[in-house]
């Protein structure tokens, strides 16, 4: 009804991409921290994949458990399998 409920701050900032998880976690890609954070809306996010070069709006295979993400400075795609 247009009420703020609650949020979450990340350990960094510079957030692009999200995915969601079919467990209904998340998955949030930030350039400041060169990761991929992984968490519940209610939190804690931790890194999930982290050294990743400019990681851009990410996609979550669910038939293999891998996250792609588009490394937006390096004009590639780069694929992990998802640590359980």
């Amino acid at each position: 009804k247009g009420k703020k409920l609650s949020s979450i701050k990340l350990p960094k900032g510079q957030l692009d991409g999200i995915a969601r998880l079919p467990n209904g976690e998340l998955l949030i890609s930030s350039w400041d921290a060169h990761a991929v954070y992984r968490g519940k809306l209610t939190g804690p996010f931790v890194e999930a994949i982290s050294g990743v070069n400019a990681p851009a709006d990410i996609a979550y295979d669910t038939k293999r458990n891998r996250v792609l993400i588009p490394l937006f400075k390096d004009h590639a795609i780069a694929v992990y399998e998802l640590p359980k």
